[in-house]
């Protein structure tokens, strides 16, 4: 950028809008820097004004200060900035700086993300193939090419793999129920949530339908048993955002968890009979979903009368 000039006006309004926020700039540790003057309020006036004398100079010989694409600056020799080159430098770091762990933390949280979901449909494609009970989690962790401890990382034990969305769905209706406006019921604010779950049928791989919780519990006891423990989960967290935002009695907000929580209970049984009864999926959640809509409609005209 040697040459290039910056009109004092425009520079002026740069250096107003990041002054301020320049003198907090975290520079990683980067303690070597020897000096882009301070990368401060302060230097951005010098670099307004366009007077640098020659002692404010740069050198990033060695310093390890990642730039925009990465890899480190290194300049062979000090040498003076020129007012648009400082101006340069200083928006270069107070942009790319903070951004730079933003970047790697959202890829790794992507990464995880595909992990998890990659050991989740492998051990669903193995309990389709072989049933819950024949397969071990050095299975799973072979079938998705992991360690097996990256598998225990995701999902502590192996009935995890199966109720797998069991914390979202708990968080969900909390935060469903305990964020809903004054007047709104339960039933009524967490209906198009518990509707996404018959249209995610139509999605799940073919080889991985029978590995899903709903067929499994038709057809395996320990399956059934995780199930209810998971129902009696679900109805409990949505009973306690109820008694904590509304003045109903503590047995009347358990019985309403009971009753909300039970939907998923029909809509996870409905699904495994249909699937040993060789329905298809796209019929199993053009029904399921018919069956949920009739559960939920029944449950707002009883919450509406209890309030009466």
């Amino acid at each position: 950028m040697t040459g290039v000039g910056v009109e004092p006006a425009l520079v002026a309004g740069i250096v107003g809008l990041l002054a301020g926020r320049l003198d907090e700039l975290d520079l990683g540790g980067h303690s070597r820097l020897t000096r882009i003057v301070g990368i401060s309020s302060c230097s951005l006036a010098v670099a307004a004004s366009g007077n640098i004398p020659p002692e404010l100079s740069v050198r990033l010989e060695d310093s390890g200060v990642p730039g925009i694409d990465g890899y480190p600056r290194r300049l062979r020799s000090q040498q003076p900035l020129e007012p648009a080159q400082m101006l340069w430098y200083t928006l270069r770091l107070s942009i790319a700086t903070p951004l730079q762990p933003m970047a790697t933390e959202g890829l790794r949280a992507r990464k995880k993300a595909r992990t998890r979901q990659l050991i989740a449909d492998c051990a669903a494609r193995l309990f389709a193939e072989r049933g819950y009970e024949n397969v071990a989690v050095s299975d799973v962790a072979r079938e998705a090419d992991v360690a097996e401890q990256t598998v225990y990382n995701y999902f502590p034990t192996k009935a995890q793999l199966v109720t797998d969305r069991d914390e979202l769905v708990r968080e969900k209706f909390a935060e469903l129920i305990r964020s809903r406006p004054a007047g709104v019921t339960p039933a009524v604010v967490i209906r198009d949530f518990v509707l996404e779950t018959p249209g995610m049928i139509r999605d799940i791989p073919p080889d991985q339908w029978r590995g899903e919780i709903g067929y499994l519990a038709a057809i395996s006891p320990a399956v059934r048993g995780l199930m209810l423990e998971m129902i009696d989960g679900q109805a409990a967290a949505i009973a306690q955002a109820i008694a904590d935002t509304s003045d109903v009695r503590p047995e009347i907000a358990r019985l309403q968890g009971i009753a909300l929580g039970s939907v998923f209970h029909i809509i996870i049984e409905e699904a495994g009979e249909r699937t040993r009864a060789g329905q298809s999926q796209a019929r199993i959640a053009r029904e399921v979903r018919r069956i949920a809509e009739n559960l939920l409609d029944e449950l707002e005209r009883w919450f509406e009368a209890s309030r009466r």
